[in-house]
């Protein structure tokens, strides 16, 4: 304690402490509540929709900005049908959560407005590359049965990285893997996972791309139903397998892929073979082969010993035959030559 004090003491200016800073932030949107940050209506795209304790919980989000909703049971159950990904426009109160430095809309009512940009953006996407064909079967990739070395494009440290990376060996454990760290959402995303993809089809020594993340809002996987990635993995040579988040999230990648895992944890079993298993129908197919053979050679060597014995038997029964010949013929001239003596 004595040295945490003497540090202190050596430092300029006023000091505060987390407490100090989130109470006078609370201080002030409540001091501006009334003026600034006043608003009737809040307007953005419903994502992360879930409910607990009585308590509708979802985020209100445009483009890459958010805030978490709250509405609790006396509203929820007035509100109308609206999910996520509708676009609607909020009336609540601004508030501000001291402990945890997190502002809230306390929902009062909310109205819905139509179909959320973010949505129509993704069908117009859709749209356009299915009428170019990158969505068609013809146009894919073979995945190889036996890749040997995998370029895995992720965020290092992520729990997808662990997943991905523990499912392919738990498959396969002799498989090389080639990690490319690569923020999977934000500003930077869509030209590192860009970047990363072009890469590893740049080298000659990787046989298959995965590009993996795991789950999160229909915001967050926002760089996976882009039309550059879709375009970047339609446009490389190197066979490209998808694992992004959950079973139920199928963004626009996962249709252009030439093969898709629901999760991380499943994509080891879509890009390679179980080692074990392949080494049981090697041993299966060895045993297949060597009674193969034996039953060839046993089967030879009956034909061999039949057509030898059948052979023999000819050969011995027309010598016999032709001693019995010359026997006869002997003992009658010898016979004949008695008589004429």
């Amino acid at each position: 304690m004595s040295e945490s004090k003497s540090v202190l003491d050596e430092l300029s200016g006023e000091i505060v402490t987390v407490d100090d800073v989130n109470e006078s932030v609370s201080t002030v949107i409540s001091q501006e509540r009334s003026d600034e940050l006043s608003f009737d209506y809040i307007v953005g795209d419903v994502a992360d929709d879930s409910e607990s304790n009585g308590t509708r919980y979802f985020q209100l989000v445009n483009e890459d900005a958010g805030i978490q909703c709250l509405a609790f049971s006396r509203v929820r159950n007035s509100l109308p049908e609206f999910e996520e990904g509708d676009r609607v426009a909020v009336r609540g109160k601004l508030t501000f959560y001291e402990q945890r430095a997190n502002c809230s809309i306390y929902v009062d009512s909310v109205i819905p407005v139509g179909e959320s940009e973010y949505h129509a953006e993704i069908r117009r996407v859709k749209k356009k590359l299915g009428e170019e064909g990158v969505f068609d079967e013809d146009a894919k990739h073979v995945v190889p049965d036996y890749p040997s070395r995998i370029g895995v494009v992720t965020s290092k440290g992520s729990d997808a990285e662990e997943d991905a990376v523990t499912s392919i060996h738990d498959e396969h454990p002799d498989v090389s893997l080639y990690l490319r760290d690569t923020s999977v959402q934000g500003m930077s995303a869509l030209e590192e996972l860009c970047e990363s993809i072009a890469y590893f089809d740049s080298r000659d020594d990787i046989d298959v791309i995965v590009v993996t993340r795991g789950g999160g809002s229909e915001q967050d996987l926002h760089v996976f139903n882009s039309e550059g990635v879709a375009r970047m993995i339609y446009d490389v040579d190197t066979p490209v397998v998808t694992a992004i988040g959950h079973e139920n999230d199928t963004p626009i990648v996962d249709r252009v892929a030439d093969s898709r895992a629901m999760t991380p944890t499943e994509v080891g079993s879509v890009v390679v073979n179980n080692k074990q298993q392949l080494v049981d129908r090697i041993n299966r197919l060895h045993d297949s082969i060597a009674l193969g053979y034996s039953n060839v050679v046993r089967d030879s060597l009956d034909g061999f010993e039949t057509e030898l014995q059948t052979a023999f038997a000819s050969t011995t029964e027309a010598r016999i035959q032709s001693l019995s010949n010359r026997l006869e013929s002997g003992y009658t001239a010898r016979c004949d030559a008695r008589l004429t003596e």
